[in-house]
Formats: structure tokens, sequence, C-alpha cells
């Protein structure tokens, strides 16, 4: 006996229902698995206490406040940029 999706109880003959049900088993065995790793890592970066949480390709890893400061550097010029265009500007 297995359980529908209307939670009534009886044999599962449809394929999509049985499809279901076996993703469900493994989502439920998966779960505990990866809700423990997701903890550890929360914890970590809590431990951390850093002002930043950056993504890598290593994953997410704490940063300081200072992290992306080199690539908004690297964006300044010495030229002026109009901000707004003449058009834009208010009227008086």
């Amino acid at each position: 006996m297995f359980l529908h999706d209307d939670m009534s109880a009886g044999p599962i003959h449809d394929t999509a229902s049985r499809a279901r049900l076996q993703r469900q088993r493994l989502v439920e065995r998966a779960v505990p698995l990866e809700r423990g790793r997701y903890v550890a890592e929360w914890q970590r970066l809590r431990d951390e206490n850093a002002e930043l949480r950056v993504m890598t390709e290593a994953g997410l890893v704490s940063a300081t406040a200072e992290h992306f400061d080199p690539l908004i550097a690297g964006c300044i010029t010495n030229r002026w940029h109009r901000c707004m265009a003449s058009s834009d500007s208010p009227s008086t």
C-alpha cells in the first residue's frame, strides 16, 4: 500500500504517481544529509563574522568590506561623465 497525492491509501498504478513517489523518497533521504552540510557551512560563516559573503568557484566564502575595492577602483577614470542629459534636467 502507498499513499496517493490525496493521501488515500492503495496501490499506485499510474507511472506519474509512481515516479513522484520515487522522487519524494529520494528527497526524504537526501534532505537530512544536505541540511547538515548547510547548517555546518552557515555556522562556519557566522563564526568567521565577516562583513560580506562572496560566491566563488569554491562556494560561499567570507570577505572583508574592502573585497570589491580593486574592482571599483579599476572603473575610476580622470574623465568626467555627464550623469543627466540636459533634456532630463529639472526645469526652473
